[in-house]
């Protein structure tokens, strides 16, 4: 089962990556901070596909200790 998730995740993520670039790649010629705000969609969106189709979830720990 953990096999079959696994290589729904990679078509997954190879599809909304290959869908998602042909809408960004233009916007590499936008502004930094609507650059970053791309990569920041792209990144929450393969997230929740992990969340969505392999039942991963992480926690930010430590972050009380970064100055």
């Amino acid at each position: 089962m953990a096999v079959l998730r696994s290589l729904l995740f990679n078509l997954a993520l190879v599809l909304w990556t290959l869908c998602y670039g042909v809408v960004a790649v233009p916007l590499l010629f936008a502004p930094h901070a609507t650059c970053a705000k791309v990569a920041r969609f792209w990144n929450r969106s393969v997230i929740a596909l992990l969340g969505f189709l392999v039942g991963l979830r992480y926690e930010l720990r430590g972050l009380d200790t970064i100055p």
